[in-house]
């Protein structure tokens, strides 16, 4: 199961106790997941049973459960539809939810809905089950809520904004997506929905990941410094073998004979390291001055 269904797994079983926080969780799953057709009948249609029972149960709240069916889908990975038909129940739902229909298909509702800090939250939770999603956080951090009208996408926007929750609203083919991709702003997002145990995940793994990337860019720079060393040693070697064919060692003053031998011994270690095996030992300094000496001499020849 994926991170974004085991969220919604758990969101399904949180039914809140007031009347208008449930009014306002269905309503916007509805509002996210349901469209009406030209019959005037109200479809909600959801890949995933649990919040496909869980819209059953908001539902039969408010109408007679012999007012919507539950179609089943033909494969484990297709679609479950309800439908509310019949214009008492629909205009029941209307009422009790504060919907308007925006344009012909689809429904929108009036912002009294979220007038309250715990109906904000049942909203935020009802539009997660009706149209969220998020990443796996070991791989990317991304939240999105999704939307075929501007309208809604710009309420949940305003929504997310109350709540200190930066969003963006992109548009992908015929949709509007609002969409977070700040770890932190997705992880205030999982504990304001409810979802206080996928939230101690969610960080565990950013946790993991981020002790990972650190370990990563360490080794990276580890290899970096030692790639730098190993050029640096090389050009070295080659510039006192140099000196060493043409003129020899006792040509050079002694502080530098003695540096370059230590340097044809110890081509992997770094210029502090040899200025200890000097003796008296010497700074890295005043190691890396004697080999540029050592360079420039070999130029010369």
């Amino acid at each position: 199961m994926s991170f974004a269904s085991n969220i919604k797994q758990h969101l399904c079983s949180i039914v809140p106790d007031a009347p208008c926080c449930q009014a306002a969780q269905l309503c916007a799953l509805i509002c996210f997941s349901g469209t009406v057709n030209t019959q005037k009948k109200l479809k909600i249609k959801t890949e995933n049973e649990g919040v496909a029972e869980h819209a059953k149960h908001l539902l039969s709240q408010i109408i007679s459960p012999d007012d919507f069916s539950h179609a089943l889908p033909k494969s484990e990975s297709g679609i479950h539809t309800i439908m509310i038909s019949g214009q008492d129940s629909l205009a029941a739902l209307s009422d009790a939810l504060m919907l308007s229909q925006n344009g012909d298909t689809y429904l929108y509702p009036f912002k009294t809905i979220c007038s309250s800090p715990c109906c904000k939250t049942a909203f935020l939770r009802g539009a997660f089950l009706g149209g969220g999603s998020i990443s796996d956080p070991s791989k990317n951090y991304h939240a999105e809520f999704v939307t075929k009208t501007a309208k809604l996408a710009d309420m949940l926007f305003e929504l997310l904004l109350s709540e200190q929750i930066s969003a963006k609203i992109t548009v992908r083919k015929n949709s509007f997506v609002v969409y977070i991709k700040d770890s932190e702003a997705i992880a205030s997002l999982l504990g304001l929905m409810g979802a206080g145990m996928s939230m101690m995940e969610f960080y565990n793994i950013k946790i993991e990941r981020e002790v990972r990337n650190n370990v990563n860019r360490q080794v990276n720079c580890d290899n970096a410094n030692l790639d730098k060393v190993t050029a640096a040693a090389g050009k070295q070697i080659a510039a006192i073998k140099k000196i060493e064919a043409a003129i020899g060692f006792d040509s050079l003053p002694s502080t530098l004979g003695e540096i370059a031998a230590l340097r044809v011994q110890n081509p992997e270690i770094s210029l502090k390291e040899l200025g200890t095996l000097l003796n008296p030992p010497i700074g890295k300094s005043g190691v890396n001055h004697r080999l540029e000496r050592i360079c420039e001499i070999a130029e010369k020849l």
